[in-house]
């Protein structure tokens, strides 16, 4: 039997380093479950105006064995493949193009309900929403997700897979596009 003792959880953020994504309150989540002794990762994928900020930031709470910076990446699914849970904690999003990109990896998806987010993810059967800029309701929803039995979460990946195939696929765009021209 495998020993899951050294097992963390492995959280992942691909996002611009700007102040509109609310990582900084990410950071401050992944300090409070630290303390409580959660076995917890976050990988944070991309770069912006505040990656100093932010590296410092995870310096001064002495997360560094807890979260690390990969930079800018072209192809997020390697990440996406490897991850538990994919946050999105923006303050206001338009069309998250990295939060289809997790569900369409069946990578469970967590957003803030903000943006067109509430379209897409309906909470706990395709993915996980928030309510924006509420460090606790986040850091409960994260424990949520971190109790959920894994083959719970398998599911729901594979729901928001399903939303993201039916919904926003390029065939799916293309078919919506002819209906428009024949009409």
């Amino acid at each position: 039997m495998k020993d899951f003792s050294d097992y963390q959880f492995k959280l992942l953020m691909i996002s611009r380093l700007e102040p509109v994504k609310n990582i900084k309150a990410v950071l401050n989540v992944m300090k409070r479950l630290v303390k409580l002794n959660h076995k917890v990762h976050l990988t944070i994928a991309g770069s912006g105006s505040l990656d100093k900020e932010l590296r410092d930031q995870v310096k001064h709470q002495k997360l560094d064995n807890h979260v690390n910076f990969i930079g800018f990446i072209t192809d997020p699914y390697p990440h996406l493949l490897t991850s538990d849970l994919y946050v999105l904690n923006s303050f206001t999003e338009g069309f998250s193009n990295s939060l289809v990109e997790a569900m369409y990896s069946r990578t469970p998806a967590l957003s803030t309900s903000v943006g067109s987010v509430p379209e897409i993810i309906k909470d706990g059967e395709n993915g996980f929403l928030v309510e924006p800029d509420n460090e606790d309701l986040l850091v409960d929803k994260i424990l949520e997700i971190m109790k959920t039995p894994k083959g719970h979460l398998l599911q729901i990946g594979k729901s928001g897979h399903k939303t993201v195939v039916n919904n926003f696929s390029l065939e799916k765009h293309i078919f919506e596009l002819m209906k428009i021209y024949k009409n």
